[in-house]
């Protein structure tokens, strides 16, 4: 899968593409309150993750001369909520045990998310929400330093012609 020039975009396809490939989860896409509008929502397998992500505080750096800031690589943090949505057996004590086998198995997948734009994810902080009817939901967030490249990088692989007019007297 060929990078964008968003690193949301990249994060997201990347985490759809290795959960979904792991087998257990059956559905991922983006987050948008998908348990509040559930008269609106399409119909999904589960378990399925719905991916959130928060606001990037991009670090300030200084430009190099002649640099402007377009052309600078910016990095950053941010946070990604997993909301691991599994149907629920509220009574069956069995099911906490298989809904816990889930969400260790997004934790391990998500250890598997690599590429070039991101340092490793951290684990920061989990919530389980079992108040959504018959659909219990886990969310885990994690932690990740982003970059992105200024637009320089695109620049840097196109030719240019220079055309001198020698008959121009200065």
């Amino acid at each position: 899968m060929a990078a964008t020039k968003n690193v949301k975009l990249d994060l997201y396809n990347k985490i759809k593409e290795v959960l979904e490939a792991e087998g257990t989860i059956k559905h991922v896409e983006h987050y948008n309150r998908q348990l509040q509008e559930v008269r609106n929502e399409k119909q999904t397998q589960y378990p399925r993750v719905l991916v959130q992500f928060s606001d990037i505080a991009w670090k300030h750096s200084e430009p190099r001369k002649n640099q402007s800031n377009v052309t600078q690589q910016q990095k950053g943090d941010i946070e990604v909520s997993l909301y691991i949505q599994m149907k629920s057996l509220k009574g069956d004590s069995e099911s906490f045990a298989e809904h816990m086998d889930v969400v260790d198995t997004v934790y391990r997948e998500m250890t598997l998310v690599k590429g070039d734009n991101w340092t490793p994810f951290q684990r920061i902080k989990e919530t389980d929400d079992n108040d959504n009817n018959n659909v219990r939901e886990w969310v885990v967030v994690f932690s990740t330093g982003v970059e992105e490249l200024g637009v320089s990088a695109d620049l840097t692989s196109k030719s240019v012609t220079v055309t001198i007019n020698k008959d121009y007297v200065l």
